[in-house]
């Protein structure tokens, strides 16, 4: 068996690229889960503050989005040991990419509900723009042009609708950019891994 020192450049780059290649397929099998799960998730949590606001005028019904940090906590949680060590280079990018992410969004929230109340129409605009970008950027990191196509259509989209549209559709709207950023890619990753 050959030491990595006795390695040729072909040999090291032949390497190199089975491992990106390995990666890809890994999160083609582990991602297509995890992209479905969480739009399901939001898209639910969407659909029932959505006809909750609908049903009652009442904004406060939009409290019920903090389900989606508690969840991601909780998902945390169970995945501890999992996550401790990361498979390679591009599984640690990506996680950091929606960590940081759910960060972003779970500030803008708490900042537009307490010393930004000017923000607060916007807050929705705010995190969709995010949620597309992790998105997108989640596409090119594993060069699937689906998941990348689907994140840019939701950062401008999402965004200019949440922008646009009254406050009371807002719930809807995240609904809908959680089928586009989260649920079709994650269908067309699980058809692609099988």
């Amino acid at each position: 068996m050959e030491t990595m020192t006795n390695l040729s450049p072909e040999k090291s780059l032949q390497i190199i690229s089975d491992m990106i290649a390995t990666s890809r397929r890994n999160f083609e099998k582990e991602s297509g889960s995890k992209f479905l799960i969480w739009g399901i998730v939001v898209a639910v949590t969407s659909a029932i503050v959505y006809l909750l606001y609908l049903k009652t005028g009442n904004p406060a019904w939009n409290f019920l989005w903090f389900i989606l940090p508690a969840c991601s906590l909780f998902q945390g949680m169970l995945t501890k040991k999992e996550n401790r060590r990361y498979k390679n280079f591009m599984d640690y990018l990506v996680s950091s990419i929606w960590i940081l992410f759910a960060i972003i969004s779970v500030l803008t929230a708490i900042l537009s509900l307490t010393v930004a109340k000017e923000m607060l129409p916007y807050t929705a605009a705010l995190t969709i723009m995010p949620l597309g970008l992790s998105t997108a950027i989640t596409g090119l990191v594993y060069k699937n042009y689906s998941i990348i196509a689907a994140g840019v259509i939701t950062s401008l989209a999402g965004t200019v609708a949440a922008a646009m549209l009254p406050p009371v559709h807002i719930p809807a709207i995240i609904g809908v950019t959680a089928i586009i950023s989260l649920i079709i890619p994650g269908t067309i990753i699980k058809i692609k891994s099988r």
